[in-house]
């Protein structure tokens, strides 16, 4: 997300074949069949063979009427408002191709005509909607509540608040209270040995029983815990992990004390207000002359193959947008790929793009819970529609193949290159630039910088910029130009490894984090001085309260007062914590002691809550 984004929802949430018949084995001697093989035989003799190209996914099916799927289709298609689509979670999503009613609708799909990827993306939605349908959901109840609390469940709570109160009234009564009439009646009513067993006696009794309900439903919740949590772990393991770095309780962030006009003010402030890069920066020059020997991209041309092999990689399953269409329909429908690719190549020709495909419903997650929900402590995930993120990606493929052939990507810069272990690499790298230092006994300065909300704070200007300094093909640009008007939310210095002066490494980059290596504090003074300009021009802010700087003087940290910013701002020295750079500790070295500790303090916490 980007500056100049419009905002008009915001959420704050909390916190994935057919069978073969064998044929029986055969045996060159007479002896008799055993009774497996006998069985083997009669089951082969009564089940006939299915053909395989029957079993394919466009396979027709002779006992379903075409006519009326394609009429309810043309139904649906006229009237969209009645269209419902449905993960399906009550279907075993993988058997959705075996139960054919996905391969039925795509035989069917293609018969109908559309103009617009607007009419396309509703005929998916249709076929998405009479699959269900044919599959037996029912439609959704926006209003309906959520699952109560099983009855057997209430039934034991009433119970246990029940003893509670006998109890509290027995030990008033042992104390000698004067209780009222009704409320002894009702204790020698369910309790009719309390005369004869004594006061002490019943109490004891009511709190073993109270015990014994409360570990029930304890069992009974911890069961569901683990039901659940195996659910997970099977389909989505990162979310698992995420989810035991909390404790239940506070996993949800609907906190009563978020306040959702500050939050929208806090993204208002970033996305709405257009923010222009400086484009008679004096570094820009250079950068055009750098770029200048590159080729002009070629015209970029959307094929029916490139969609197939591009919604190959899209989430079947991923939470939709606001057109509610997930990618497994785009996925399968496949009689409809060619119609698709004609009409996104139609979109990138005219750069003309629906309201609805650049619409996106934003949530905001909680980061860290012990800062509790202030604005800038919650992360925005945006969910666009399929179409967008089908339409995107390949563009994103076309310019990332055009800049690898260019070779344009810098070398500093990890993050998003395929085939490349980005974050180990820069480790790697930092760690031998940490362990050089201390062996040779050299000097050394390092600086640790953050960009507040990088990702967010980008302004489209420079975006665009940087596409027409790289050559690219000027239709894609004319297309993210024009999305980003109707963009919409519902809410030679360094270091050297050899005396010598060669290799010498500046900085590292991984994605927005960036750490300055330099062998003096002048070099770093004039490292940060050029990185704060830079930034400064294409509107990025440093988040001071993540940046460090380290000193190292013949291979042992030194006192370092700090680097002042050409703002008047201070960078200052980094604390005896260490800083987590790309997830490990670190100061003037690696601090292996103490990340050995957080490793194993996580692995046995894990443990535990599992």
């Amino acid at each position: 997300m980007t500056c100049g984004t419009n905002i008009e929802l915001l959420e704050i949430r909390g916190t994935l074949p057919p069978s073969v018949v064998e044929e029986a084995p055969t045996t060159t001697t007479q002896a008799l069949p055993t009774v497996s093989q006998a069985i083997r035989t009669l089951r082969d003799a009564t089940i006939p063979t299915v053909a395989a190209e029957e079993l394919t996914p466009t396979a027709t099916v002779p006992d379903f009427d075409k006519e009326a799927i394609i009429e309810r289709l043309k139904t649906l298609l006229e009237d969209p408002s009645v269209i419902e689509t449905k993960p399906l979670r009550h279907v075993n999503r993988k058997k959705l191709m075996e139960l054919e009613e996905t391969s039925l609708i795509n035989s069917c799909i293609a018969e109908i005509p559309t103009s617009s990827i607007t009419e396309t993306n509703t005929l998916l939605l249709a076929g998405a909607h009479l699959v269900s349908e044919r599959l037996g959901e029912k439609p959704a109840n926006k209003n309906a509540e959520k699952r109560k609390t099983p009855l057997w469940k209430r039934r034991i709570e009433d119970k246990i608040t029940q003893v509670r109160k006998d109890i509290s009234y027995l030990e008033e009564k042992k104390k000698g209270i004067t209780l009222k009439q009704k409320i002894l009646e009702g204790l020698n009513r369910r309790h009719p040995l309390l005369k004869k067993k004594g006061i002490s006696c019943i109490i004891e009794e009511l709190k073993q029983r109270l015990r014994a309900k409360a570990a029930k439903i304890k069992r009974f919740n911890k069961r569901c815990e683990r039901y659940h949590q195996n659910k997970l772990f099977g389909n989505n393991q990162r979310q698992f992990y995420r989810n035991l770095q909390t404790n239940p309780e506070e996993q949800d962030i609907s906190h009563p004390e978020a306040d959702k006009d500050s939050c929208l003010k806090f993204w208002k402030n970033i996305w709405e207000q257009p923010v222009e890069h400086n484009s008679d920066a004096e570094w820009l020059p250079d950068v055009r002359t750098a770029l200048a020997s590159a080729d002009e991209q070629r015209q970029f041309v959307i094929t029916n193959t490139l969609v197939a092999d591009r919604v190959k990689k899209m989430t079947n399953w991923s939470s939709p947008g606001t057109d509610g269409l997930h990618a497994y329909w785009i996925k399968h429908f496949k009689e409809l790929h060619n119609r698709i690719a004609d009409l996104l190549m139609n979109c990138l020709t005219n750069a003309d793009i629906p309201d609805w495909m650049t619409l996106g419903r934003t949530y905001l997650l909680i980061k860290d819970h012990s800062k509790g929900p202030i604005p800038g402590n919650f992360r925005p995930i945006t969910c666009l529609s399929a179409m967008w993120k089908l339409f995107t990606g390949l563009i994103s493929d076309s310019i990332y193949n055009h800049l690898d052939q260019q070779k344009l990507l810098p070398p500093e810069q990890k993050g998003c290159k395929k085939k490349s272990r980005g974050c180990k690499e820069q480790l790697m790298i930092d760690k031998l630039i940490l362990k050089n230092c201390k062996r040779r006994k050299r000097n050394l300065n390092m600086t640790f910088i953050d960009y507040k909300k990088a990702y967010d704070s980008v302004p489209h200007s420079w975006i665009l910029s940087c596409l027409t300094m790289c050559d690219i093909s000027s239709s894609i640009i004319d297309l993210f130009e024009a999305s980003f008007k109707q963009s919409y939310v519902n809410l030679m210095l360094g270091y050297s490894l050899e005396k010598g002066g060669r290799p010498k490494v500046s900085h590292r980059l991984y994605m927005d984090d960036l750490k300055l290596y330099a062998e003096s504090e002048d070099e770093m003074q004039t490292l940060v001085n050029t990185t704060a300009e830079f930034s400064s021009d294409i509107k990025m802010e440093f988040g001071l309260e993540k940046c460090a700087v380290v000193k190292v003087k013949k291979g042992a940290r030194a006192v370092f007062e700090g680097i002042s910013l050409p703002t008047g701002e201070q960078i200052h020295e980094l604390e005896d914590e260490g800083y987590k750079y790309l997830g490990i500790l670190e100061a003037n070295n690696i601090l292996h002691k103490e990340m050995k500790a957080l490793v194993t303090k996580e692995y046995i916490r894990r443990v535990k809550k599992v």
